[in-house]
């Protein structure tokens, strides 16, 4: 796996129909939302600097029971040390992988802040 320098992770859009939520059930719950790239995953390689940004926004969709559902797009991108741009197709799956997870955690975190009663 290539060396992650930075992430930086947005919530653009977020719908929860939430009732009988837990702190407890909330990793569980997004856990096994499904994730799926919106566009494309983009890269771009900036030489002089030796490092490479890439960035996606990601669909994350969860439902669970009744009265849980979770629809939300997340703008995730991570920056790497090398060039990203012409990887190998197992690394790219690596990164795609570490995209979509950063979303499902993301919004992991806006849920619970959410059930402690903050703002998003």
């Amino acid at each position: 796996m290539p060396k992650e320098l930075s992430t930086k992770v947005e919530i653009i859009e977020m719908e929860l129909l939430k009732k009988d939520f837990t702190l407890d059930n909330t990793s569980r719950f997004t856990a096994f939302a499904t994730t799926e790239v919106v566009d494309e995953v983009r890269t771009k390689y900036f030489r002089d600097l030796g490092i490479s940004t890439v960035w996606a926004d990601i669909i994350v969709d969860a439902q669970g029971e009744p009265f849980k559902k979770l629809r939300a797009v997340v703008h995730v991108e991570i920056t790497y040390a090398g060039d990203m741009v012409r990887s190998s197709k197992k690394t790219r799956d690596e990164i795609n992988n570490r995209l979509e997870e950063l979303a499902q955690e993301c919004c992991m975190k806006q849920i619970q802040k959410k059930l402690l009663g903050e703002e998003f």
